[in-house]
């Protein structure tokens, strides 16, 4: 059994969910925890962002007050909105994975069990002759 929460952006998407799978076959098992690793390694990687986020913004703020007052050179300035730019867009390619790992448990849990249905053959006369 594998019991998968959604947690705080994508709640805000879809809502409050918990999703129990009870899974009998053992590859749709296995491919399912290894997705299930993955999302919980993106998440980790999130919260990881969100505070280097919250760092770089706090010493940015307190960087520009230092120019203001004109203890600190305003090219350092350029530096830190720089970093802070390159903290934000780890925090989207953290939402990114995030939301590719929870796409593949997604796929993986509408993917029939069964082998795949066999299309008919086709053809070559035509059948209004």
């Amino acid at each position: 059994m594998i019991r998968l929460k959604l947690l705080p952006p994508l709640t805000r998407i879809v809502g409050e969910k918990e999703i129990v799978v009870g899974l009998p076959r053992g590859p749709l098992r296995l491919v399912l925890e290894e997705a299930l690793a993955r999302y919980r390694a993106a998440w980790a990687e999130l919260d990881e962002a969100v505070r280097l986020v919250a760092v770089t913004e706090a010493a940015e703020g307190a960087l520009r007050r230092a120019v203001e007052v004109g203890h600190e050179d305003p090219l350092s300035l350029v530096g830190s909105r720089v970093q802070a730019a390159v903290m934000r867009r780890a925090w989207i390619e953290a939402l990114r994975r995030i939301q590719t790992a929870l796409g593949e448990i997604e796929n993986e849990l509408q993917r029939p069990l069964g082998p795949e249905p066999r299309i008919p053959s086709v053809g070559t006369s035509n059948p209004r002759e």
